[in-house]
């Protein structure tokens, strides 16, 4: 009976996901969300060793605050659209209905979409900028195999979409990043974010290009 009731709770679970324009205030909440959904992802583990073996509460102390940047950043960026998903859910303490956030999609804005070689202004923002703000919340980032993959990344990119790809001059719907909520995964919330991203290519004629680690 337990079973039966648990599947028709998450069936209306997924009757209720809705997908949103995500805002400066969610930072918080998408970045303890996005470093839990990837804590123990095999591939993120050996490009991030130094999240290896770190509890949750960790995690979130000692790389919440940085990530919580990272992703206001996107947030606010005009070349990105950052999707939240929700689910309606009961507050505990008042026992009114609240929205809950427990998935995020970032996906990159097609009419500013360009080939993915860093400018001088990214290029400072990389070894400059980023490594004070490392340096002011004394969060250790590695560089080497991490930066090597985001080169492969962009250079696959590059391969496609640039000249003489096969997609040469198209501006797709690119889709960066999706993840859920290790306690919310199995509602539908991860498709439903993927869904509206085929939806949007559609409608445009246009080439999904998902981006993987």
């Amino acid at each position: 009976m337990s079973s039966v009731n648990s599947q028709t709770a998450l069936t209306k679970q997924r009757s209720k996901i809705t997908i949103s324009p995500a805002h400066p205030s969610d930072a918080p909440v998408l970045a303890e969300l996005s470093l839990l959904a990837f804590k123990d992802t095999p591939n993120l583990i050996a490009t991030k060793p130094y999240q290896a073996g770190l509890s949750e509460e960790e995690l979130l102390r000692i790389h919440g605050p940085l990530d919580t940047r990272k992703i206001r950043r996107k947030i606010v960026s005009s070349n990105r659209i950052c999707l939240k998903a929700t689910v309606q859910t009961v507050n505990p303490a008042s026992g009114k209905p609240q929205q809950t956030i427990v998935g995020l999609a970032n996906y990159e804005n097609p009419s500013k979409t360009r080939l993915h070689r860093r400018t001088l202004w990214e290029w400072i923002l990389a070894y400059i900028i980023y490594p004070i703000q490392t340096h002011v919340f004394r969060v250790e980032l590695p560089s080497g195999m991490d930066d090597e993959i985001d080169e492969l990344i962009e250079a696959e990119y590059e391969k496609t979409f640039g000249k003489g790809g096969l997609a040469e001059g198209l501006k797709p719907w690119y889709l960066h990043l999706l993840c859920v909520h290790p306690k919310w995964q199995g509602i539908g919330a991860g498709k439903a974010l993927l869904d509206w991203g085929i939806e949007k290519a559609r409608e445009e004629d246009a080439p999904l290009y998902l981006e993987s680690k």
